[in-house]
């Protein structure tokens, strides 16, 4: 089957963040501080606050970020959601700081649940940081705790970080250290999957040869430089059967990357950059195909410099 692929995939465009560091607790409890009770923390699984004492509403804090959580922007509305389960007391998200005007609360969740997610929204009123935290939503005695897993700040509640399993849409990384930095959502174009021509109608191709005969006045000889041919040069055309794949051909071929040509049968594999123009157009004759005209220059992997 011969194949068409876009070399340079747009895998540039960050669609969404994690502003928490180690938001699934596999770094212990790195970023983390407490206040009204001590802090554990089970690798992959959740890290919890333990009351202490008799803390009051809102006392029993464990705070994600020691330093606050920057990189917020100013008019954005940002989702603060985690995975909570509370032992004893009933609990909630808490977003603070003076460029959110305060305090902002989730939703209570009810002691002696299961672990449930949880959520919260803010819209950040001016440049600063911000502290988030899980805290008891009523006074708690000793040996109540609240628990947390897969925390984020980002776009919406979904929970991904850096080891997160790429997917048809997205890919995901660490900003630096992995569990100890912020982790970005990379867009994947679904549309630069490798697509497959019905029929390659024409290919017309021509190289440069390279090697020099030089004719010697005083013999019949000839004294001669080899040097190597150059890459292939010239036109192809593709036959598509439907004008969605033939618009999405020439939009591969209108973008600012090289183009790897598969076709095991007649051509075997070819890297090349579109250049000229290419001409899309309907086939005259059925109303229903559509043809691509494109001149190219054959390229090589090992000399393609990126943008």
């Amino acid at each position: 089957m011969t194949t068409i692929t876009l070399d340079s995939r747009p895998l540039d465009t960050v669609d969404g963040m994690n502003l928490i560091i180690n938001p699934s607790g596999r770094r212990g409890t790195t970023g983390y501080t407490v206040a009204g009770g001590t802090i554990s923390a089970d690798p992959g699984n959740k890290t919890s606050v333990v009351a202490t004492g008799s803390p009051a509403a809102g006392a029993l804090t464990l705070t994600f970020g020691s330093t606050g959580i920057p990189s917020v922007v100013i008019g954005n509305t940002y989702t603060l959601s985690a995975d909570i389960q509370s032992v004893g007391c009933s609990s909630q998200l808490k977003v603070s700081g003076a460029i959110v005007g305060g305090s902002v609360l989730s939703a209570v969740q009810a002691a002696g649940g299961a672990m449930a997610r949880v959520s919260v929204t803010f819209v950040p009123l001016g440049i600063g940081t911000i502290t988030v935290a899980v805290v008891n939503a009523v006074s708690a005695t000793a040996g109540q705790s609240v628990s947390f897993r897969d925390a984020r700040i980002g776009d919406d509640a979904t929970y991904f970080d850096g080891l997160t399993p790429a997917d048809a849409f997205h890919i995901y990384r660490w900003q630096g250290t992995a569990d100890n930095s912020h982790t970005e959502r990379l867009g994947k174009d679904p549309d630069t999957e490798p697509i497959s021509p019905t029929l390659i109608l024409g290919y017309e191709t021509s190289r440069a040869i390279r090697s020099v005969a030089h004719k010697l006045l005083s013999s019949p000889e000839n004294v001669v430089t080899l040097r190597p041919a150059a890459l292939r040069a010239g036109t192809i055309r593709y036959l598509f059967d439907t004008a969605a794949t033939a618009h999405l051909a020439e939009r591969f071929h209108a973008e600012p990357s090289t183009i790897t040509l598969d076709d095991p049968d007649a051509f075997g594999e070819m890297q090349y950059l579109p250049t000229g123009a290419s001409t899309l157009a309907l086939d005259p004759d059925t109303r229903t195909m559509w043809t691509l005209t494109v001149d190219f220059q054959e390229v090589s992997e090992a000399v393609v410099v990126p943008l």
